[in-house]
C-alpha cells in the first residue's frame, strides 16, 4: 500500500469504527480524532489537520 499526502490539500481524515470494536476506537481517540456521528452500528470520527 502506498499513501501519498500532498501538503495543504489534505484538511482532515475521517474514520469509522464498529461500536463493538473498543480496541479500534481507543486507538482512534488516542490519535486525537473526535467522534462526530454515530449510526446503529458505527462510530464516525474526524481529525482536522493543521
Amino acid at each position: 500500500m502506498t499513501i501519498l499526502i500532498i501538503p495543504h490539500i489534505l484538511k482532515s481524515i475521517v474514520a469509522s469504527t464498529d461500536k463493538t470494536n473498543t480496541a479500534s476506537f481507543k486507538v482512534i481517540e488516542k490519535n486525537n480524532f473526535i467522534k462526530v456521528e454515530a449510526t446503529a452500528t458505527l462510530f464516525n470520527w474526524k481529525s482536522e489537520l493543521k
